[in-house]
């Protein structure tokens, strides 16, 4: 994951009543892309090296 390059265009709504997180906000999380970057799941770094994501989005 890469700080900053988020493509705000591409979002999509998936809270109802959510408010949005602040730069920084929460430094752990992170967006999983493709490398043709497309948004498919998110993770929590854990570690210098790791995230943790849910198993679904390892898949291939």
């Amino acid at each position: 994951a890469i700080e900053g390059t988020a493509n705000t265009q591409k979002t999509m709504k998936k809270i109802n009543d959510g408010t949005i997180a602040k730069r920084g906000q929460f430094p752990w999380s992170v967006a999983l892309e493709s490398k043709d970057h497309h948004r498919f799941c998110s993770g929590t770094i854990i570690s210098q090296r790791h995230v943790l994501t849910a198993a679904h989005c390892a898949v291939n």
